[in-house]
C-alpha cells in the first residue's frame, strides 16, 4: 500500500536527479519495493523531492497538488538546479518549513525558534504563490536576458583582441631583429660620443683648477710680501703713515682672505665614470634599449543594465548635491554614497561613524550628523560632491543629534536630543553654540525645520509628540 509522503519520507533512501544517469531506468520511490514499477517523473514538492510511477503520479501526488516534473525534463535541468536541498542550510536533518521575510531566507522549525522568533515568517507555499510573473522572476529573467547579449558581444570583442594579439607577435619580433641590427652601430657611435665628452670635461676640468692654482700663487706672494713691508715699517716709518699702512694692508687682507675663502669651499671639478651594466654583462644591451611586458588593459566593453541600478542596501537618509548627484546614508552601517540619479556612477565613503541627518547645505555640500538620536552623537560634518569631509561642529554640551536645519544665511541649527537644547553655528563662524534650552520648552528634540520666508525655527519636541514653532530675533 502507497505511504503519505508526509510520514514515510525520512524512512526510505531518496533518489534525486543528482543520482541519475540518462541511460539508468529510475524506480518509483513510492512502490518500488513491491510492484517495481518504472518512474516516469520526479515530484517538485517540498517534502517529496523523489521519483514516481504513472500510477503514483496521478493518484497521489497530482491529487494533493504537487508539480511533477517529466524525467526528461530534469535530465536537461542544470545540475545545479536538479540538486536543490529540501533541507535547511543551518540544520542539514531538518526539512525547509517556513520562509523569514525579514531575513529572506528559508528556514526549519529549529531555525524558527531559535534566531528567527521575532522575524514575520510564512510558509513555502505562500512566498512561492506569488513569485512566478512577479518583479523579482521578471527582473532575473532581465538579467539574464542582458548578461547573454552583453557576453555575445564581449566574445566578439575577445575573438578579435585574439587576431589582434598574433599580430602584435609578429610585429614585436620583427622590430626585436631590427634593434639587433642597429646594436653595432649604435655601440660604435657611443664609444665615439664618449670619448668626445671626456676630452671636453678634461678641458674643462683643467681649465678651472689651473685658474684656482694661479690665484692661490698670487695671494700666498701679496701676502708674504705685505707681512715684510708691514715688519719694515713698525721699525721705520711716522706712527700715521703705519696706521694709513694698516688700513691699507687690512683692506687688501680681506680681499685676499675672500677669495681664500672661495677656493676654500669651491667644488673640485673632477670626472668621474659611472660603469653601464653592458661593460659586465653584454646581454643586457636588449634590456637598456627596451622591454617587452605584459599588461592588463581595459577594453571598451558594453555595460550590464544591472550596473545602473544601486547596491543592495538600506536608506537611512539622503539629498540632493550639485544638482545632478544624490548622497545617500546606509542605513545601520558608517557608509555613504554619491550617485547620480539613477543611481549609477556611484562611490561608497567609509565613515567612522553611522551617518544620521543629511540635509542640502549649499549647492556643493551636505551636512551629516554623526549618528542619530544617539547619546554618542555630538559631530555635525561637512561632505563634497566630490566625497571629501570634515568635521564642522562638535561640543561637549550636544549629546544625541535629533535633527540639522540650514538657514537663508548659511547659518545651521542643530538639535540635541539627549542635551534638550538646540545649538547654533554662524556662517561667518564667528559664533556658535547654545541658543534655546531646557528654559525654551526644548525637551527631547527629534526633527527641525526653517522657513526662511517668516525666518521662524520649527522644532519637533517631546520625541516626536508636539512642535513649537520660534521666530528668530
Amino acid at each position: 500500500m502507497w505511504r503519505g509522503c508526509t510520514h514515510w519520507i525520512s524512512e526510505v533512501p531518496v533518489r534525486g536527479p543528482s543520482n541519475m544517469m540518462k541511460s539508468h531506468v529510475e524506480m518509483c520511490v513510492n512502490c518500488e519495493n513491491k510492484d517495481k514499477k518504472k518512474a516516469v517523473s520526479w515530484c517538485t514538492y517540498i517534502e517529496c523531492r523523489y521519483f514516481v510511477c504513472k500510477t503514483c503520479k496521478t493518484k497521489f501526488h497530482e491529487k494533493m497538488g504537487h508539480e511533477v516534473l517529466p524525467i526528461k525534463t530534469i535530465q536537461q535541468l542544470s545540475p545545479s538546479l536538479a540538486e536543490l536541498s529540501k533541507y535547511c542550510e543551518e540544520h542539514t536533518d531538518k526539512t525547509i518549513t517556513l520562509v523569514c521575510r525579514d531575513h529572506d531566507k528559508m528556514i526549519c522549525d529549529v531555525c524558527q525558534s531559535d534566531l528567527h522568533q521575532d522575524c514575520k515568517l510564512i510558509s513555502p507555499e505562500k512566498a512561492a504563490s506569488c513569485f512566478k510573473g512577479g518583479t523579482a522572476m521578471c527582473s532575473l529573467e532581465r538579467r539574464m536576458e542582458d548578461q547573454t547579449q552583453v557576453s555575445k558581444k564581449i566574445l566578439s570583442k575577445t575573438v578579435e583582441e585574439l587576431r589582434t594579439l598574433n599580430e602584435t607577435k609578429i610585429e614585436l619580433k620583427q622590430r626585436v631583429s631590427q634593434i639587433k641590427q642597429k646594436s653595432v652601430d649604435r655601440l660604435n657611435k657611443l664609444e665615439e660620443d664618449m670619448h668626445t665628452e671626456i676630452d671636453n670635461m678634461y678641458e674643462q676640468c683643467n681649465e678651472t683648477l689651473s685658474k684656482n692654482k694661479d690665484s692661490l700663487i698670487s695671494s700666498a706672494s701679496l701676502l708674504l710680501k705685505w707681512k715684510t713691508d708691514l715688519e719694515s715699517l713698525k721699525q721705520n716709518t711716522s706712527e700715521f703713515h703705519l696706521y694709513q699702512s694698516v688700513k691699507f694692508l687690512e683692506k687688501r687682507t680681506n680681499e685676499e682672505e675672500s677669495e681664500i675663502r672661495k677656493n676654500k669651499i669651491a667644488t673640485v671639478p673632477t670626472i668621474r665614470y659611472r660603469r653601464s651594466e653592458l661593460e659586465s654583462n653584454m646581454e643586457n644591451l636588449l634590456a637598456d634599449l627596451g622591454t617587452v611586458t605584459l599588461e592588463n588593459v581595459l577594453v571598451q566593453n558594453p555595460e550590464l543594465h544591472c550596473d545602473q541600478e544601486g547596491d543592495d542596501v538600506g536608506i537611512g537618509g539622503g539629498c540632493f548635491i550639485s544638482g545632478d548627484r544624490l548622497l545617500i546614508g546606509h542605513y545601520g552601517d558608517t557608509k555613504l554614497s554619491i550617485c547620480n540619479l539613477d543611481g549609477s556612477n556611484c562611490r561608497t565613503l567609509n565613515l567612522d561613524y553611522k551617518p544620521g541627518c543629511i540635509i542640502p547645505y549649499d549647492n556643493d555640500h551636505a551636512l551629516v550628523s554623526a549618528g542619530h538620536e544617539d547619546c554618542d552623537s555630538d559631530k555635525v560634518f561637512v561632505v563634497t560632491s566630490d566625497g571629501i569631509e570634515r568635521e564642522l561642529y562638535s561640543s561637549s554640551d550636544l549629546k544625541g543629534i535629533g535633527g540639522v536645519a540650514v538657514d537663508d544665511s548659511g547659518d545651521v541649527f542643530i538639535a540635541g536630543y539627549s542635551s534638550n537644547n538646540i545649538h547654533k553655528l554662524y556662517n561667518n563662524k564667528q559664533k556658535r553654540g547654545i541658543i534655546m534650552t531646557v528654559d525654551d520648552v526644548i525637551n527631547r528634540p527629534t526633527g527641525l525645520s526653517f522657513n526662511t520666508e517668516t525666518k521662524e525655527l520649527l522644532v519637533v519636541n517631546d520625541f516626536h509628540q508636539s512642535i513649537n514653532i520660534y521666530k528668530q530675533q
